[in-house]
């Protein structure tokens, strides 16, 4: 929780690490709802590491449900040793009841 809380995400099986930088949710005047926010890919190792896609899912806070999710192209295919590389998204019609969100590296 404190990761989340941190805008960092677990990234599964790679060494890479996510960071959000920026978050925002605003409601349209159709009704609808944006979620957008950025990010870096960071590569902590002293390798080459191959970026795998972005999941972003967003939770219902009281049931932890996933209400919605999309994938997010990977900023490069190769970061080298000890560099990031930084990632947009924004998102339209996300359901009702999606408070919390989940960034993860994975296929």
């Amino acid at each position: 929780e404190w990761k989340a809380r941190a805008g960092l995400a677990e990234a599964g099986s790679t060494p890479l690490q996510l960071m959000i930088t920026t978050r925002e949710r605003q409601t349209l005047q159709s009704g609808n709802e944006l979620i957008l926010f950025s990010g870096r890919v960071i590569n902590p190792t002293d390798r080459e590491q191959q970026v795998p896609p972005i999941k972003a899912e967003m939770r219902d806070q009281q049931t932890q449900k996933i209400v919605h999710r999309w994938t997010i192209a990977p900023p490069a295919r190769v970061l080298a040793p000890g560099s990031s590389a930084s990632f947009n998204s924004a998102e339209v019609d996300v359901p009702q009841g999606g408070e919390l969100l989940t960034i993860t590296l994975g296929a």
